[in-house]
C-alpha cells in the first residue's frame, strides 16, 4: 500500500495522531528497554557540537538557539513523572492516514525509553506550520491522547515546554545541513517565543 506522506492534517487525523502515540505509551510504560535512541539529554549534546556553526550564523537564528537552551536548561522533569516507549518522531510524516484513519508507523529507528511529556511534545509539532500555531489541531492531539491516557498534572502544567523541546529537535537536527537550518522549524520556534507559556495556555484552555 503506498500511501503518501503527510505534513497538515486534519483536526480528526490529528485525533488519531494523538490516540495512537497515547495507545503506544500505555501498553508500554513497563516495558524496558536497553537501547536508547536520542533522548531529551542527546540533543544538548547536540547543540554543544554544533557551537562553531551557531557562531556563525544570523542573528535571528542566534535568538533561536537562545530559546531553545533555555527551555532546555530550564524543563527539568521530576523523576516520578510516568516513562514508556518513545518513537521520537510520532509526527505526520511518520504515519499514514486512509480515510482519516492512522493505520500505519513508520522509521521506529531512534525508539528509546524515555519520559512520555517529550515524545508527547514531539507529536505536538503537527500543530506547528509555517510559523503559524493551530490550536484545533494541538486541542484534538490532547484529546485523541487522553482518551488513551490521562495526563498527569505535572504534564498539563508543562505542554508549553514539551512542545517547545518537540520543535527544537528539529532545529538542532538542521544545525547538521551544512548551516542551511530548518527554515520551517526556525518560523514554528518564533512563534511559540512570541506567544509565550501564558497566552499558550490560555489558547489550548488548560
Amino acid at each position: 500500500m503506498n500511501l503518501k506522506e503527510r505534513h497538515k492534517i486534519s483536526t480528526k487525523e490529528a485525533y488519531e495522531l494523538g490516540k495512537y502515540i497515547g495507545r503506544l505509551h500505555k501498553l508500554t510504560k513497563n516495558f524496558s528497554m536497553h537501547r536508547r535512541g536520542q533522548d531529551f539529554r542527546s540533543f544538548e549534546s547536540l547543540l554543544r557540537k554544533n557551537e562553531w556553526r551557531i557562531k556563525k550564523s544570523p542573528q535571528r537564528a542566534k535568538r533561536v538557539i537562545g530559546f531553545i537552551r533555555e527551555i532546555h536548561s530550564s524543563f527539568k522533569i521530576p523523576s516520578n513523572q510516568p516513562k514508556a516507549v518513545c518513537h521520537i518522531e510520532f509526527t505526520p510524516e511518520h504515519v499514514r492516514f486512509k480515510k482519516q484513519k492512522l493505520i500505519k508507523v513508520i522509521d521506529w529507528d531512534e525508539v528509546c525509553r524515555d519520559f512520555m511529556i517529550n515524545d508527547l511534545g514531539t507529536t505536538m509539532v503537527a500543530g506547528l506550520k509555517n510559523g503559524k500555531i493551530n490550536f484545533s489541531v494541538l486541542k484534538a492531539i490532547l484529546k485523541g491522547y487522553e482518551s488513551q491516557r490521562k495526563m498527569t498534572s505535572w504534564e498539563k502544567e508543562h505542554l508549553f515546554e514539551a512542545i517547545s523541546f518537540g520543535i527544537s529537535k528539529f532545529v538542532i537536527w538542521g544545525l547538521d545541513e551544512d548551516m542551511t537550518w530548518n527554515r520551517s522549524s526556525v518560523r514554528s520556534t518564533e512563534a511559540l517565543m512570541r506567544l509565550g507559556k501564558d497566552r499558550f495556555n490560555e489558547s489550548l484552555e488548560l
